[in-house]
């Protein structure tokens, strides 16, 4: 992931949908790509939208966990009121945290500092 940022970015932008996949693709390999993205040269800057629905697991809770965990992102999800209509089922799997369906996760880079002061 690294090589393909240094050839190809900055990116100001990565856009994403049906990336998680429970064991299959899990959130902690996607969450090294991002931060790739963010620790090259100019990346701080870079925006994660993720369109994600929960199928296996709740890769929502797992990636927001993860992501948060990292400290290097600020980690927000949209409002549900603005998510067009028929997006609002309901996610629940025995042994899983429930939550919806379907979401959007935005990713913006915490900055140096805030870093350094969260650890």
């Amino acid at each position: 992931a690294r090589s393909l940022v240094r050839e190809s970015g900055p990116f100001s932008f990565v856009v994403g949908s049906d990336l998680l996949y429970g064991d299959a693709a899990p959130a902690a390999l996607l969450l090294d790509t991002l931060a790739a993205v963010i620790e090259e040269p100019g990346g701080a800057a870079a925006e994660v939208i993720l369109a994600v629905k929960n199928r296996c697991a709740n890769e929502v809770a797992t990636f927001r966990r993860l992501a948060e965990e990292r400290g290097l992102w600020e980690v927000r999800l949209a409002d549900p009121e603005t998510l067009p209509e028929g997006y609002d089922a309901w996610f629940s799997l025995p042994g899983h945290e429930e939550g919806r369906s379907y979401d959007i996760i935005h990713l913006t880079a915490r900055r140096q500092k805030e870093r350094r002061e969260g650890d």
